[in-house]
């Protein structure tokens, strides 16, 4: 387990994640809101997921995910965007004392409770933690994706149908290049193909993020929706929501960080490389300020 996923983890009991029995009949807030850091309602939940909201007796609205995992993958996201700057109210160079002062309104035990449960030393810088989780050294090469040229590739198998590349699979695609430069494989999209079907991960012909990674055995850290809150690593699926076809569709890229620092997309459609802001320069096609961009965040487990 990661240092992020333990210092949420450290959250959910502080936070009191209590299923139904004893003094709670029902479960606590957190649970019944599948909100482990029981963050509160606002424009900042919405960005992490929210579905909608509860307002508790104690006069707090809570934000209200869909899921438990939706929830936690929330706590987490939250966690990276405030370790990293990302958030007005938190620093990087906050130690972890001081970080949790702030996330609990001003206690002073937050942080050492989550120091005991975790093990990271209460002065820790929160940046340290976050670059650390980052650390894995990027070594990914642009691999050779022409035999795989999407505009190419009739007739293959998607889930269960037999399908046109060209008109659905630029996600699997994306999946296959990402294994295959995260673990320096060649899969094909066919063998790619079995081994997801094979495990569940298909929901008729589309894809599910997080049970691609748990066949992979990689995380799933949800989606940002924020094309300016990019990640740091390499690589990710992006998804455009541009096609190439009549029409605005939605469509995934592979980004990429080569060796020397430039940033790329492997783009399934036309099997090349592109320049990582391709699609946001096609103004004419998609309007990308308002939305339509994201991305799923893939990383290998280390």
């Amino acid at each position: 387990m990661d240092k992020i996923e333990q210092v949420a983890k450290a959250v959910q009991i502080k936070e009191g994640w209590f299923s139904p029995g004893g003094n709670y009949p029902k479960g606590s807030i957190s649970f019944r809101c599948n909100n482990p850091g029981n963050i509160l309602a606002s424009a900042l939940a919405k960005e992490l997921g929210s579905t909608s909201e509860y307002k508790s007796s104690n006069g707090l609205t809570y934000a209200v995910f869909a899921t438990e995992q939706d929830g936690f993958y929330a706590l987490k996201k939250f966690l990276m965007w405030g370790f990293s700057g990302k958030l007005k109210s938190y620093k990087p160079e906050m130690t972890l004392a001081e970080f949790f002062k702030v996330y609990s309104g001003g206690g002073t035990t937050y942080g050492d409770f989550v120091s005991k449960k975790t093990g990271i030393p209460v002065e820790t810088k929160v940046r340290n933690i976050y670059d650390e989780f980052w650390a894995e050294p990027v070594q990914y090469q642009v691999l050779s994706i022409e035999n795989q040229n999407q505009p190419k590739y009739y007739a293959k198998y998607l889930g269960n149908s037999k399908t046109s590349m060209q008109s659905a699979g630029c996600k699997l695609f994306s999946v296959t290049a990402m294994y295959n430069l995260m673990f320096d494989k060649s899969m094909t999209v066919e063998e790619m193909n079995k081994k997801l079907l094979d495990g569940g991960a298909f929901y008729g012909d589309l894809l599910d993020d997080v049970k691609i990674a748990k066949v992979l055995g990689i995380k799933f850290l949800g989606k940002e929706t924020d094309i300016n809150k990019a990640p740091s690593y390499s690589p990710t699926i992006k998804e455009v929501d541009f096609s190439a076809t009549a029409g605005k569709q939605q469509h995934f890229v592979l980004r990429i960080i080569k060796k020397d620092g430039t940033k790329a997309i492997l783009d399934p459609w036309g099997g090349c490389e592109r320049k990582i802001n391709y699609y946001e320069a096609k103004v004419n096609n998609l309007d990308w300020k308002s939305g339509g961009f994201s991305y799923r965040l893939f990383k290998k487990a280390i």
